[in-house]
């Protein structure tokens, strides 16, 4: 936490008392809806719901799922890098008093209050619209809404941990936790069987930041203590790495959008197909038909001989008289290869929506 940043107490959730105390704030879930980078609401609503302090977005299945699982996923990101983890503080940004931010939570380290955790739970079929785990690779909405509360309690990381897996099961492993049918603990290792924790670290950003409130302070000026509508809301800078857009590159965008879509939607159509005859084939290794013959049978298996040096020089250890002389061999005849990550072409998750 901040040394400047002011705690403050949040009612219960959806109480009158709770209702009014969310008009005097832009919190971090509102920063990035503000934008337009939400697929709750929009930034009309955002204004709206602080004039009015009723909700801009009634609590739907997922956003349930996601409160409800959310001690699930800290235990499991627990588990997964052996840092412990409390309840955060909500705070209000020490200047901007309209700032306020509410972490799921607090990381407990050496430096308490340098990094937080924020946990979500997501279908699988969204997974590839983030990058690999530990990077930094989570969409706008999720980058947006770590600024915003590392701009508000002073925090240098937040790790994402977010929860993939079947929504059916997610749900259905929610409504038994939500209702007292089972334990926090028979939920914690029915996740961890059936479905994925990535995790991803996203570091302060300060040029973004600057940018981010800049942008959230004109929003609450003129939409929410004014009168105008959100429809030109400001552009937030970039993400550091990423450049604007040039003319051409805007103009651009948009064959490849479509592109993209066309490709997306073909390929899903494909896949469809695809399934339905693998089924049809069955144990059989093809059908021919009037177009051809289909096929799906086996590959020869391969055979690589792959020896255990490990397990070999763990035997010739043991002819070793001193074994720490092992140890030094070891050391001495291992080195890192670092394996280049690879570049990921990634395209903005609003496009899926179209799909």
């Amino acid at each position: 936490m901040s040394a400047e940043a002011k705690m403050i107490e949040v009612p219960p959730q959806n109480t009158p008392e709770w209702l009014e105390w969310r008009k005097k704030y832009m919190g971090s879930s509102d920063a990035p809806a503000a934008f337009g980078m939400s697929r709750w609401c929009s930034p009309q609503e955002v204004a709206a719901s602080k004039k009015s302090g009723t909700p801009a977005q009634e609590e739907n299945d997922a956003m349930r799922r996601g409160h409800v699982l959310e001690e699930v996923v800290a235990r499991l990101y627990s588990e997964a890098t052996g840092k412990a983890v409390r309840t955060a503080h909500s705070e209000v940004h020490p200047e901007h008093e309209w700032m306020a931010a509410s972490p799921d939570r607090a990381v407990v380290d050496d430096d308490p209050g340098d990094r937080l955790l924020e946990c979500k739970t997501h279908t699988s079929w969204v997974r590839d619209q983030y990058g690999e785990a530990g990077s930094d690779e989570v969409t706008d909405y999720e980058f947006v809404q770590v600024q915003h509360q590392m701009a508000v309690t002073g925090a240098y990381w937040v790790d994402v941990a977010i929860l993939f897996g079947e929504n059916q099961s997610m749900q259905l492993l929610a409504d038994m936790l939500d209702s007292g049918n089972v334990t926090i603990d028979f939920a914690v290792t029915m996740a961890r069987q059936l479905f994925e924790l990535v995790i991803y670290t996203v570091k302060r950003d300060e040029e973004f930041i600057a940018s981010l409130i800049e942008a959230e302070k004109e929003f609450w000026e003129r939409y929410v203590m004014g009168d105008e509508i959100p429809t030109d809301y400001k552009t937030i800078a970039p993400r550091s790495g990423i450049r604007k857009a040039t003319t051409a590159e805007d103009s651009k965008v948009v064959d490849l959008k479509y592109a993209w879509l066309d490709n997306k939607r073909a390929g899903d159509a494909f896949d469809d197909l695809k399934g339905w005859f693998q089924d049809a084939i069955a144990d059989a290794e093809g059908i021919d038909t009037r177009e051809g013959a289909i096929t799906w049978k086996k590959n020869k298996d391969t055979v690589n001989a792959v020896t255990d040096w490990r397990g070999l020089a763990e035997y010739l250890g043991q002819k070793l008289s001193d074994p720490q002389e092992f140890d030094e061999l070891v050391q001495e005849h291992t080195e890192d290869i670092v394996k280049p990550g690879p570049r990921v072409f990634r395209v903005p998750s609003s496009w899926k929506k179209e799909l």
